[in-house]
């Protein structure tokens, strides 16, 4: 499982990250259940799909966005990351859970 991200509650919606580690077995079992009730058709993020797959694999094209399942963005999850690059976007994220103590509008850039 991947999560894409953004840092901020804002609209436009802009892409910022995707994490693939951090998740137990028990996370993502919960995740999933929390997921199916928020599917969307499109993808929420006005920046996609990314030109090319990066220096470094990663990119959202659109041949991976075909492949991508859509949600709704109402869940708050916290993420550690190494560093911001120039462009905005988290270097080495790791997922570490959701936040229910946090509205999805009261999320700011740290």
């Amino acid at each position: 499982m991947r999560f894409l991200c953004r840092t901020v509650a804002s609209v436009p919606l802009p892409f910022t990250s995707q994490s693939s580690t951090g998740f137990s077995e028990k996370a993502l079992e919960t995740l999933y259940g929390g997921l199916q009730k928020i599917i969307r058709p499109t993808c929420p993020f006005v920046n996609l799909p990314e030109k090319s797959r990066g220096r470094w694999g990663v990119g959202i094209t659109l041949a991976v966005m075909k492949r991508c399942h859509w949600v709704e963005p109402s869940l708050v999850c916290q993420i550690k990351f190494t560093e911001r690059t120039e462009e905005g976007q988290l270097r080495q994220p790791v997922f570490l859970g959701l936040r229910a103590d946090k509205s999805a509008e009261e999320v700011v850039r740290e």
